[in-house]
């Protein structure tokens, strides 16, 4: 006879509910498998142990499996009598009869670990080092209708099992579902015992579904199957996933766990592959990604074409204004906008007052915007204010896109309504207003220079069919470079823009991705700020500030996870202005500059939508320039 271990008490957290484990006396348990597997499982439930149960239990079986909801061990003991099939067995049920009794009866392995605990609870089953224990497979046989509680209720179990499966290991089980589902026909037989188990507290299914439970499980894996035989439900799930949500995703995908789930058809994926699969990859773009079509749908935009191919061919119309050949040519005015801000600088700090910084680079970013692409800036730097309240409202529609992207139909009657447009009323107006006053003023400026808007004119003339919108393209510059020193500082890791870039599967079929696969459908996103922070992909060091890790011999492969600007067909395409405008603005501050916090100890606060904008930059300027000595007479 082979060495059992007796069952191991473990402290308990009470279960509202949990009625039906006490019926599992040793004396009932004698008489389990005649009345339970035997003849209920047969005459009432309609679903054979022998030829239905047994056969699938023993297919889904693992080298090293826990078992969950023992009864009276029937299922692992017939598969321990192949000795190949077992190395491994954890037998896991709240009553400690019920563990005795398999115990008792199954010879192989050696040495079986049993655990008294709550199913609907974390289960105490750890390694060594603290992490939680894995199993090749999980079985949940007959013990979800026991459970109390709606179907939402009983996904805590599956929550709890889902940590402790390795990669590619198997969840599988069977429960009896209740009258609530058309499409299972209970016997006399069967609506007799459902309403003696319900009355009495074994069962607690009235009300469990098909639909629900699918639901549930597809909420928490990525691969469901599920066999509907006569009034029991059958289901085997591969790929947990995880359902918890965080503003920072950072702290979801520890380790290896490159997979979250964000919403019930969207997933974010931090593995290394995702930038080469996903984002280089020619999937449609998620409906989101409509609502950046400014001020409304009738202004066609690269940004909120959704096809890749068209997104390409939209986006070469465009692609000789933000050249960095164009640009250069307006280096010379960039320069003198640059000179403006260290002089609006110095007046605004002098003498030792505090400066809201953040402020002042939202007024470069629009400024530099109106020179290279009519030759004219905006004057907020001239003015030091923020004229019409431009940038306010940016970051208040910035709030408005990342909800409202996510629901169309509310969008349509809101911002995308065209009464607001032709009234005026739009949140950017004056940055709309300014726009075709200055496109105007370039038309009759005989001497203006070949700037983006020369650029796109030129190009509207030759294929007017192409671009009927082409001042779509002035107008959303201001989004993308509100914070350039941000974005190209790459050792300034803290401010990579938060920003989620979706993709879906536009194919048939399930798609697979690092071994995972997903349904057809899925939205697929990557967040850079969680790339950024990939120690997988630079090094444990990943959160701190380290310039020298660019240095380095490992520092090429690092630029191609480098992605605060995107990558593929979906990058941004004032890349190059944000990274000529920031670099040469953040060397010359720097220079001319000296800055200090008024608060040393204070950090930076950040609003997080679709770009993470840090505001609240308090600070003291001065200026590092030598004062001329006096003439002396």
């Amino acid at each position: 006879m082979a060495s059992q271990t007796q069952p191991q008490l473990t402290p308990q957290v009470p279960t509202q509910g949990h009625l039906g484990a006490g019926w599992y006396t040793p004396l009932s348990l004698h008489l389990y498998d005649l009345w339970v597997l035997n003849i209920s499982g047969r005459f009432a439930w309609r679903c054979p142990t022998v030829s239905v149960l047994e056969p699938f239990f023993n297919a889904n079986i693992g080298a090293h499996h826990l078992d969950v909801g023992v009864g009276t061990g029937y299922f692992p003991a017939l598969a321990s009598k192949d000795a190949t099939k077992l190395k491994t067995l954890t037998l896991v049920d709240l009553n400690p009869n019920t563990l005795q009794t398999a115990a008792g009866r199954i010879t192989r392995p050696e040495r079986i670990h049993c655990v008294v605990a709550d199913a609907l609870s974390p289960l105490p089953l750890l390694q060594e080092d603290g992490t939680a224990k894995r199993f090749d497979s999980i079985s949940l046989m007959y013990l979800i209708h026991c459970l109390p509680g709606p179907a939402t209720s009983k996904a805590h179990v599956l929550a709890n099992m889902k940590g402790h499966l390795v990669e590619g290991g198997i969840l599988f089980g069977a429960t009896v579902l209740g009258s609530s589902d058309s499409r299972v026909k209970h016997n006399w037989f069967g609506k007799t015992l459902l309403w003696v188990y319900n009355r009495v507290g074994i069962f607690d299914n009235y009300e469990d579904n098909e639909a629900d439970f699918v639901k549930v499980l597809e909420a928490n894996f990525e691969e469901v199957e599920v066999f509907l035989v006569s009034c029991v439900l059958m289901f085997r799930v591969r790929n947990p996933i995880c359902i918890k949500t965080s503003d920072d995703e950072a702290t979801e995908h520890p380790g290896t766990r490159y997979f979250v789930r964000v919403s019930h058809e969207e997933v974010s994926v931090s593995h290394p592959d995702a930038v080469r699969k996903l984002l280089l990859a020619p999937l449609r773009k998620g409906p989101w990604y409509k609502i950046t079509a400014l001020p409304n749908d009738t202004f066609e935009a690269p940004m909120a074409e959704l096809d890749p191919k068209r997104k390409v061919e939209m986006s070469k119309i465009v692609a000789a204004g933000y050249s960095l050949t164009n640009l250069l040519k307006s280096e010379f005015y960039i320069d003198n906008v640059i000179a403006l801000l260290v002089q609006q600088l110095e007046f605004a700090g002098s003498p030792r007052k505090p400066v809201q910084l953040d402020r002042w680079f939202g007024y470069i970013a629009f400024d530099v915007i109106g020179e290279v692409t009519f030759s004219q800036s905006f004057g907020f730097l001239r003015t030091g204010t923020d004229i019409g309240g431009s940038i306010s409202n940016a970051r208040a529609l910035m709030a408005y896109i990342s909800v409202a992207g996510f629901f169309q139909s509310l969008h349509r009657l809101t911002l995308r309504n065209p009464i607001l447009y032709n009234w005026g009323l739009m949140p950017r107006q004056h940055i709309f207003d300014t726009t075709l006053r200055a496109i105007k003023a370039h038309e009759d400026n005989p001497y203006a220079r070949n700037d983006m808007m020369s650029i796109w004119g030129a190009q509207h003339e030759k294929t007017p069919e192409k671009l009927n919108h082409w001042k779509g393209g002035l107008l959303g510059g201001s989004k993308e470079n509100a914070i350039p020193s941000s974005l190209c500082e790459r050792n300034l890791a803290n401010a990579h823009p938060k920003s989620f870039w979706f993709a879906t599967n536009s194919t048939g079929g399930r798609p697979k991705f690092w071994r995972h696969h997903f349904k057809e459908g899925t939205m697929l996103c990557v967040n850079p700020w969680v790339i950024h922070r990939s120690k997988e992909i630079f090094g444990d060091d990943a959160n701190e500030f380290n310039p020298e890790r660019w240095l380095g011999p490992n520092s090429k492969g690092l630029e191609n996870y480098f992605i605060p600007f995107g990558v593929g067909y979906n990058s941004c395409p004032g890349r190059n202005l944000a990274i000529l405008e920031g670099s040469k603005a953040i060397a010359t501050l720097v220079r001319d500059l000296d800055i200090q916090k008024v608060d040393p100890e204070q950090e930076w606060k950040c609003k997080a939508y679709f770009l993470a904008v840090p505001y609240g930059w308090s600070v003291f300027i001065k200026s590092r320039k030598e004062p001329e000595p006096e003439e002396e007479f």
